[in-house]
């Protein structure tokens, strides 16, 4: 059952100590919706909170998801998966279950909304341009794993996978697909945590030599300090990839705002920045060399390589 008003107040007063107000309850409900949170799982989303780590410095996110039993579950789960065949009845193998692709250890294709074909194209751009031998990754919204995966084949020598609403909605089951298809890489330098995207931080993440943040920007309703955090985990290159608004092809930064379902008919798409606008976010919160290109595979959507030096 999905969480309601009188619950939304009730969790604000006792995990965030105060009252939920006009504003939260427009910004919340929304996504109730849109992502079937549940009362478990908004309690989830308040523990896990900035304004809850504010208030209590001493709390790791994780540990909150561990003592709630979360995060144990999925491995307990994916540990007894010991085939692609129990693997699949378990997590479902039709397209619209999975959204990427991939190519298991003993042969056998998933097939994902992003097709091994596009994803392979998605790799070239998003990684060509960076080296990434020994390097430390950081995987921004990893759903499946399948960027977080590359990076790992490419030659990166450890990486951290995070994500929040795709692996915690039961529509998705992301955070258990992620974790079968890390099992069966046999990458075990691979680290995982579940963190909003309002809570990263050089605090809760530490710093990376890459970091990618791809589909991510647009689904922000206040996305305009999220490159700065992101430039203090930045050691060489950070990799965008967002859809692009041509705002009546306008010649200067500019980003147009959605509040409904005016983009792709999602609720959860909030903002369509123009190119120069990506690229100015990006200069004005300390990255000097800014790359981009239109997406070959994706009419609408760019790839920014962004670095600090």
């Amino acid at each position: 059952m999905l969480v309601t008003v009188n619950e939304i107040q009730q969790v604000y007063r006792l995990v965030l100590g105060r009252e939920a107000d006009d504003a939260d309850y427009t910004y919340w409900m929304p996504k109730v919706r849109e992502f079937q949170i549940t009362t478990r799982q908004f309690v989830l989303i308040a523990l896990t909170s900035e304004e809850y780590r504010i208030r209590n410095p001493d709390i790791r996110t994780n540990r909150v998801y561990e003592e709630l039993g979360l995060v144990a579950q999925a491995e307990k789960l994916i540990a007894r998966l010991n085939s692609s065949e129990e693997a699949q009845k378990e997590l479902g193998f039709l397209q619209t279950e999975w959204f990427h692709s991939f190519i298991l250890s003993d042969g056998t294709r998933i097939n994902g909304r992003k097709t091994l074909e596009h994803l392979q194209v998605e790799f070239d751009e998003v990684f060509g341009p960076v080296d990434l031998s020994g390097r430390s990754v950081l995987d921004i919204g990893a759903w499946n794993g399948a960027f977080t995966l590359e990076a790992m084949r490419r030659g990166a020598g450890r990486a951290l996978s995070i994500d929040f609403y795709t692996w915690i909605d039961a529509r998705f089951r992301g955070f258990e697909k992620f974790l079968y298809v890390r099992k069966d890489s046999g990458f075990h330098n691979i680290d995982y945590k579940l963190l909003q995207v309002e809570d990263i931080s050089k605090a809760t993440v530490g710093t990376f030599d890459i970091v990618l943040f791809l589909g991510v920007f647009y689904h922000l309703r206040d996305p305009l300090y999220i490159f700065d955090r992101l430039a203090d985990i930045v050691q060489d290159c950070l990799v965008v990839e967002t859809y692009l608004d041509p705002i009546d092809n306008v010649d200067y930064p500019a980003m147009r705002y959605y509040p409904s379902t005016e983009l792709a008919g999602d609720p959860g798409n909030w903002w369509g920045p123009n190119q120069a606008c990506v690229e100015a976010l990006l200069r004005s919160s300390g990255f000097s060399e800014v790359q981009s290109r239109f997406h070959q595979m994706r009419p609408g959507r760019g790839i920014f390589h962004a670095r600090k030096q």
